[in-house]
């Protein structure tokens, strides 16, 4: 491995002076960082611009989430006619890793995400020996910024380990991608990835503990959806330490402890993780976005049950370059995405038909008038983890020992998303995932998630002219040659 190239995010302006300063830290190289960590405001500029990185387009900004990962996954008309021009995603749907333009992707993310872990690590290193009286909130808050570091830590190896490894039920044992959880690392060895498995649980414990003591005092933050990110007006406590209701808060991490649980094979973990999380939806605090919201008020993200959300403000002109006209992300199999809830399931309303050309394209990132309350929202809002995925983990989970309370739970996201069909009926476990997987497809459209979904359990994707896509060895991308982070 190839020294660390690390950025220290700093804030140029005082994040006070707005509420959206935050998401527009600029990169500042060398930073003097007894400096940089001499007040609190040190800590906000790391962490947050930590987040930025992540919502940069290299990342979940596009590509991680609405672009290459979806292209990937196959929900984009691909064929001769397809709208679609950019021959990049054309050849990466027809799985040619070998395109060097497609290879170039492969690069950036595992120097981008390794970059942003070198933030992180630099950050817990110094936190972690912080006096607490240089925080507003004191140890609390210490603790809480230490959290969420080590929980990011966990979630970008995680990710780096679902792309450039195979999946635990293929290969638990070889060694793919190195951990690294020190600052500066010059040489760093790869590990197998069980072990790395392991590592990947310990951040995200121990992110949960240390975020326990401020997200369960101050739940306020957390179970009032009024507290966005651009929340306007003040609070009791400071700023930064308020806007956590989409950061990788308590209760978000809880649900990536379910996930990295479910993506090991550890299903008893992963449902004593989800059931944690679902008590909170029984309570309310995450709300299943209503068919007015979304076929009156635009929310088209269904923003009401995410647990933990990237923000960018240029995501709208991200969406707007790849879809410009001249080439266009269509839906290959609209119709066949929608069959039996056709005019029922209201997520059929993130996609609109243009008639004149005869697709189906998307509206799920395309920018909403601010006149409407949710758009404000909603156009900078990535989401990463929602609580419909819990509920499918927990569906998943339960199978095998109560397959009525399974299929209650598959129903209640299906009757949440106003289906109206009787769910089919399901013989063996196989057949109730071939049920999760057709709603799969409707709910997580521009969320990078259904490829990693096929990825766990060995799934071949249905491709435009219905023709299977069989991943086989494409599952893992190829790691870089230079293996530069």
């Amino acid at each position: 491995m190839k020294k660390i190239n690390i950025y220290i995010w700093v804030l140029l302006a005082s994040i006070m002076t707005a509420c959206s300063d935050w998401l527009d830290v600029k990169p500042f190289d060398q930073a003097d960082e007894e400096q940089q960590y001499s007040q609190a405001q040190g800590f906000y500029n790391q962490l947050n611009g930590i987040y930025r990185k992540m919502a940069s387009p290299e990342l979940y900004g596009q590509e991680l989430t609405w672009g290459f990962m979806d292209v990937l996954a196959q929900y984009y008309d691909m064929t001769n006619y397809s709208p679609c021009k950019n021959y990049n995603y054309r050849n990466l749907a027809k799985l040619d890793y070998e395109q060097p333009r497609v290879k170039a992707y492969f690069k950036k993310f595992w120097e981008t995400t390794y970059n942003a872990i070198a933030n992180c690590n630099n950050l817990i290193q110094f936190i972690s020996v912080a006096d607490s009286t240089l925080f507003p909130l004191r140890e609390r808050e210490r603790q809480c910024i230490e959290g969420e570091a080590r929980a990011l830590r966990g979630l970008l190896h995680f990710d780096l380990l679902r792309m450039f490894a195979p999946a635990p039920g293929v290969d638990s044992t070889g060694k793919y991608i190195p951990y690294v959880d020190y600052f500066p690392t010059h040489i760093t060895q790869t590990m197998a990835t069980n072990e790395l498995l392991g590592k990947i649980m310990e951040d995200l414990a121990e992110g949960h503990r240390l975020t326990m003591s401020f997200d369960t005092l101050y739940v306020g933050n957390i179970s009032n959806r009024a507290n966005f990110l651009e929340l306007k007006r003040g609070g009791d406590i400071n700023r930064f330490m308020n806007f956590r209701g989409y950061r990788l808060n308590h209760y978000a991490i809880k649900g990536m402890l379910a996930r990295v649980s479910l993506y090991r094979g550890n299903k008893a973990v992963a449902l004593k993780w989800a059931n944690d999380v679902y008590g909170y939806i029984t309570k309310k605090w995450f709300r299943f976005t209503t068919e007015s919201d979304i076929k009156y008020e635009k929310n088209m993200k269904l923003y009401g049950d995410v647990l933990f959300a990237l923000y960018n403000n240029n995501l709208t002109l991200y969406e707007s370059k790849a879809n410009d006209g001249v080439s266009q992300l269509a839906a290959w199999d609209y119709d066949g995405l929608f069959a039996g809830d056709n005019t029922r399931d209201f997520r059929r309303y993130q996609w609109y038909e243009d008639k004149g050309n005869r697709y189906w394209a998307a509206h799920k990132y395309k920018e909403v008038d601010k006149s409407y309350d949710y758009g404000e929202y909603s156009n900078p809002m990535i989401p990463v983890l929602r609580c419909s995925e819990i509920c499918y983990i927990i569906a998943e989970c339960s199978y095998e020992s109560n397959k009525a309370y399974a299929e209650s739970i598959l129903n209640y996201v299906r009757k949440s998303r106003g289906c109206r069909s009787t769910l089919e009926q399901s013989n063996s476990l196989g057949e109730f995932i071939q049920l999760i997987q057709k709603d799969y497809r409707r709910e997580f459209y521009g969320e990078g998630q259904l490829f990693y979904f096929y990825k766990r359990l060995g799934l071949d994707a249905v491709g435009d002219g219905r023709n299977l896509i069989k991943y086989g060895q494409k599952f893992v991308f190829p790691i870089p040659e230079s293996e530069d982070i």
